[in-house]
């Protein structure tokens, strides 16, 4: 499965961090950086789900090891996130970014929305599970038949 390197992921990762920058135009130029739109799709959705589950890995609660993503049919996949080589970048990238990019991109994870939506409905995490992030942008036969690769420091 094509990956990037930790430098092309970080240059991606001040995309997603930088709110100025629309949504065509964080693409374009995160295509350009990875040299295809999959590939730059797969960043984009992935840095924010792995800085999230970086954020909320000491609250206690029990963070995913699967995530979804529906494949053309329209039927829904549940995958371990070990398929994705970009997951495991992305924490690594997570553990070494300023705290202010760190979480410019970590307020962007649907598992952290998740959180901060049930805290603010008076919901305790004692005892919670989070459930992996649903992919929309990159359809799950991306990872089909992909190789997994080790995530150090999560359930995968």
């Amino acid at each position: 499965m094509d990956t990037l390197s930790l430098d092309q992921l970080e240059k991606i990762a001040s995309l997603v961090a930088d709110r100025s920058i629309d949504v065509i135009e964080r693409e374009s130029q995160a295509t350009a950086i990875a040299g295809s739109l999959g590939l730059a799709r797969r960043a984009i959705d992935w840095l924010p789900e792995a800085f999230g589950l970086v954020a909320l890995e000491g609250l206690g609660v029990g963070l995913p090891s699967t995530f979804s993503a529906k494949s053309t049919d329209g039927t829904w996949h549940q995958l371990p996130i070990a398929l994705e080589p970009l997951f495991a970048l992305s924490v690594r990238l997570a553990l070494q970014l300023p705290q202010e990019s760190f979480r410019a991109i970590a307020e962007q994870s649907s598992c952290v929305n998740a959180v901060d939506s049930a805290l603010n409905a008076g919901a305790t995490l004692i005892g919670a599970r989070i459930s992996g992030p649903a992919l929309v942008s990159v359809g799950a036969e991306t990872y089909l038949s992909g190789q997994g690769s080790s995530v150090s420091g999560f359930e995968a």
